[in-house]
């Protein structure tokens, strides 16, 4: 496979991700808005999944996460991150970027961040939870998509 379907192919299976979060979410009766309308839903007060909500990385520039979920039942925001990697590959690397990101960019006090498709390398997602168990201004969990959803059932 060439390096242009290859990045197709993982386009696809991240977006795979994403909409299983949707339908997670559609599940527990909670409605995904796109950020840019969020506004629109803010004074209906009802529970949304905002899908790509922007924040400033470490380098200043606009970034995009996948998901904040703002709930009646819960007393804060949470951002959720989706990572998806079939083969291994450059994924590994760049959770040491959102490590960072989400601990020093984002303003939710708790984050998400779902690492599926069994491509990403074990020291990778050990290192990654490590750090985050580390992490004390924040509670940042890191979790596949079956835990996800079990994390979901519990909380909501």
């Amino acid at each position: 496979m060439n390096d242009v379907a290859a990045g197709r192919n993982a386009n696809k299976n991240g977006q795979t991700l994403q909409n299983k979060v949707m339908r997670i979410f559609s599940r527990k009766g909670v409605q995904t808005v796109n950020y840019r309308h969020y506004w629109k839903m803010a004074k209906q007060n009802k529970s949304i999944l905002l899908k790509n909500v922007p924040y400033l990385n470490i380098a200043g520039a606009r970034t995009y996460s996948e998901f904040v979920l703002l709930h009646q039942k819960l007393k804060m925001p949470i951002r959720i991150e989706c990572k998806w990697q079939s083969s291994q590959g450059t994924l590994d690397e760049k959770l040491f970027l959102l490590y960072h990101n989400m601990t020093l960019c984002v303003r939710e006090p708790v984050v998400i961040v779902i690492v599926d498709g069994g491509g990403a390398r074990d020291e990778w997602i050990n290192w990654l939870k490590n750090a985050c168990n580390k992490t004390h201004d924040k509670d940042i969990k890191v979790m596949n998509i079956k835990e996800f959803s079990q994390w979901v059932k519990q909380l909501l």
